[in-house]
């Protein structure tokens, strides 16, 4: 092969290989921006805000509510549906005490699928502007003890590995003074919380956290009181 065949293999390759990274460049920032379809479709708008608005009110009735059994029954029973949940975090957090959320972190919402919850929220970081999405696993280990395991991340539409939100979900965790055990097994990431004393109390009654347990479109807590 002369000389001058060999410069132009070698730069068609190059060029070839510029235009696929740039091409693979290009659509992994656009899957990293591109909001999920499941997440637009829980948003709050204007043609749902009634009934979003009900929603809300319902979830904050069935506390209410089971706060005034606590005081009479030992054992109790929490139900809430998913889009109950969701819109309370969008109306009753979201809006009215978006205080409570982390910094950098909005929007949150959730999709119940059988045995995990789909949640996503938009984060506002230096490293990432967007909407991260992550399958919870839920579980209670024992009374007041909540173990998450987390799978399927994904940044837009883009999966990633759960561990690279370890770091960030420390640092939220102790920028809200929460005591959030994040742990790596394997490769598998999970979160462990162990409710504090006083977390949960009613009338200087100990609430304790027995099952959690997803059911169809619904949400079941159960537990008792000492």
């Amino acid at each position: 092969m002369k000389k001058r065949q060999i410069f132009r293999w070698i730069l068609i390759s190059g060029l070839l290989f510029f235009l696929l990274l740039g091409t693979a460049g290009l659509w992994l920032w656009h899957g990293v921006h591109t909001v999920p379809e499941y997440y637009t479709g829980l948003a709050v708008t204007e043609q749902n805000r009634k009934t979003a608005e009900a929603d809300s009110r319902s979830m904050e009735r069935k506390v209410q509510v089971l706060r005034r059994k606590l005081r009479k029954e030992q054992m109790w029973v929490l139900e809430f549906t998913q889009d109950e949940l969701n819109h309370w975090l969008a109306i009753a957090i979201g809006e009215k005490r978006s205080g409570m959320l982390p910094r950098r972190l909005r929007d949150p919402r959730g999709v119940i699928l059988e045995d995990r919850i789909l949640a996503g929220v938009t984060v506002d970081l230096p490293e990432y502007r967007g909407v991260v999405s992550v399958e919870f696993y839920p579980r209670i280990l024992e009374p007041n003890v909540v173990e998450v395991e987390l799978r399927n991340v994904s940044a837009g539409t883009v999966k990633v590995p759960a561990s690279l939100l370890e770091d960030s979900i420390r640092q939220v965790a102790r920028e809200i003074s929460l005591p959030l055990d994040v742990r790596n097994e394997g490769g598998r990431t999970f979160l462990r919380y162990v409710f504090r004393e006083g977390d949960l109390f009613v009338d200087e009654k100990s609430v304790e956290v027995h099952t959690l347990t997803l059911k169809g479109k619904s949400i079941v807590l159960t537990g008792g009181v000492h």
